[in-house]
């Protein structure tokens, strides 16, 4: 099976090199796209720990991910954060820290909407909800991603849930897969991706990959937020 994971940064590897040796002693070929090969307070050094499991696992590639780059980014990106935002407004017992660190990533005249008094009632209404959701239904996928999958030939694309803006990357590859018939899967990058990261709007293939939830807390969580299962 060949394996298409795609991966916010180089620096991640460490998170994610024991999913990746255990697919390759599986059998399976595996490439990886990171969408920074190269991270200007590191100088690249994240990339040698790739290097050096590349000679234990030759058969391993490793590319650039890409961001969405066409004119659809400016509407469907803001879309995204909000319904990240919105997520927050309905979340029990948690801090408003959260939620608002959303607002950096949208544009001014966004930023100020959410001041007004009324905003969070907006938001929490159903209309803006499908309102948001047709700009997802309706931005398609970005050329250059498409076509990246398509020639990657993979069974499978996996995902890391991690990040809060730039988990939008990992969305358009899993949209990518989805056109293309390809299954899906996503990997919670860290403790705190399930609760306080992006959220996924594109729900993926849960049964493709055998990747367990962290126990207890999380598991509910998953449930609640996602309609996991307690294994994706």
């Amino acid at each position: 099976m060949k394996v298409l994971f795609v991966i916010r940064s180089t620096s991640h590897f460490h998170y994610v090199q024991s999913v990746l040796e255990a697919l390759f002693r599986r059998g399976h070929d595996v490439e990886a796209l990171f969408e920074k090969t190269k991270e200007k307070w590191i100088k690249g050094e994240y990339t040698l720990p790739i290097e050096e499991f590349k000679t234990r696992f030759p058969s391993f590639i490793y590319g650039q991910a890409f961001s969405r780059s066409d004119h659809w980014r400016h509407v469907v990106m803001p879309a995204r954060v909000l319904l990240n935002y919105r997520r927050y407004l309905f979340a029990k017992n948690q801090s408003d820290y959260f939620r608002e660190r959303n607002v950096k990533y949208l544009p001014f005249i966004l930023r100020l909407f959410l001041k007004f008094p009324g905003a969070h009632f907006l938001m929490r209404s159903d209309i803006v909800a499908k309102l948001l959701n047709v700009v997802e239904e309706n931005a398609g996928v970005d050329p250059t991603i498409f076509q990246q999958v398509k020639n990657s030939k993979a069974d499978i694309v996996l995902a890391t849930l991690g990040g809060m803006r730039y988990g939008t990357m990992d969305l358009d590859y899993l949209k990518a897969a989805k056109i293309l018939g390809i299954k899906t899967a996503v990997l919670a990058l860290s403790w705190d991706s399930v609760s306080n990261k992006a959220y996924l709007q594109i729900k993926p293939d849960i049964s493709a990959l055998d990747i367990s939830i962290p126990c207890g807390t999380q598991k509910a969580i998953s449930r609640t937020m996602y309609g996991y299962l307690e294994k994706v």
